[in-house]
């Protein structure tokens, strides 16, 4: 009976990020037009699209602000 080669392959387990939910809030509030709270939480991709569109007209800030508001301090940040 021969055996199975099985490649053990290395598995990357990322580490949480957490980040300070006033810092946060702060930039949403003052310079939520920029996105500059998305590229604090490492969003870079939605960081440009706040960028180029003011926020998205102003919606997207206040719905982030608003949802920001609930969250603990440090909270996890998702990549996705």
């Amino acid at each position: 009976m021969s055996e199975l080669n099985r490649e053990s392959k290395p598995t990357t387990v990322e580490e949480p990020i957490y980040k300070n939910k006033y810092v946060t809030l702060v930039l949403c509030l003052f310079f939520g037009y920029t996105g500059a709270h998305k590229f604090y939480e490492g969003k870079y991709l939605l960081g440009f699209i706040y960028l180029f569109s003011l926020g998205l007209v102003g919606i997207g800030i206040i719905i982030d602000f608003i949802s920001l508001i609930p969250k603990p301090n440090p909270y996890i940040v998702n990549k996705w």
